[in-house]
C-alpha cells in the first residue's frame, strides 16, 4: 500500500510532462512521434524533474494514506505540495514551447491533453488538501492515477520509452 501511495503521489507531483519519455528507436511507424521530438521533450522533462525535486525534496509523511487521508496531516500534505505550484503553473507554457512533432501530431495532442489534465488535477489537489477536504482529495488521487495510466499507454503507443527521465517519473 505504501508503494502504491508513493506512486500515486509521485504521479500527482510529476508534472504533466511526465507522460513523455525518450526513445532510441530509429524506425517511426504511422502515429508515432519521431525520436528527435521525443528527445526534445525528454530534455524538458528532465529539467522539470530537477525543479520538482529541488522544490519538494523527499515526501515527509511516510505513513500518509492518500486513499484514506488523515484530517490532521492532509493540510500539511497540501502545504508540502504547494511548494511546487509555480512549477505546475508554468507547465502549459513549457509544453507549448516544445512546438509540434513532425509526425504523430494526433498522438501528441492526446498525450499533451491528458498531461495538462493531470497537471490541473495536481493543482486542484493542493487546494483540496489545504482545505482538509478528504473526499475531494481522494477524487484527485483517483483522477491523477487514471490520467497517468491513460497518458502512459498513449505515450508508449506513440513511440515513447519508459526508461528516460520522463519515463522514470512514473
Amino acid at each position: 500500500m505504501r508503494m502504491r501511495l508513493m506512486l500515486v503521489l509521485c504521479a500527482a507531483l510529476a508534472l504533466a510532462v511526465g507522460v513523455i519519455s525518450g526513445s532510441s528507436a530509429t524506425t517511426v511507424t504511422i502515429g508515432q512521434i519521431r525520436p528527435q521530438f521525443i528527445a526534445k521533450a525528454d530534455r524538458l522533462c528532465a529539467k522539470l524533474n530537477v525543479r520538482f525535486h529541488r522544490a519538494l525534496g523527499k515526501f515527509p509523511f511516510q505513513d500518509f494514506d492518500a486513499f484514506h487521508p488523515d484530517l490532521k496531516t492532509l493540510p500539511l500534505v497540501g502545504k508540502h505540495f504547494a511548494k511546487a505550484l509555480p512549477i505546475r503553473r508554468a507547465i502549459p507554457a513549457e509544453l507549448r514551447g516544445l512546438g509540434e512533432p513532425a509526425t504523430g501530431k494526433q498522438a501528441w495532442d492526446a498525450i499533451r491533453s491528458l498531461a495538462l489534465q493531470e497537471n490541473a488535477a495536481g493543482i486542484k489537489q493542493v487546494s483540496v488538501a489545504l482545505a482538509s477536504n478528504q473526499k475531494a482529495f481522494v477524487a484527485t488521487v483517483n483522477q491523477i492515477h487514471r490520467l497517468h495510466n491513460s497518458a502512459g499507454g498513449k505515450a508508449t503507443a506513440a513511440g515513447f520509452s519508459k526508461t528516460s527521465a520522463c519515463g522514470q517519473t512514473f
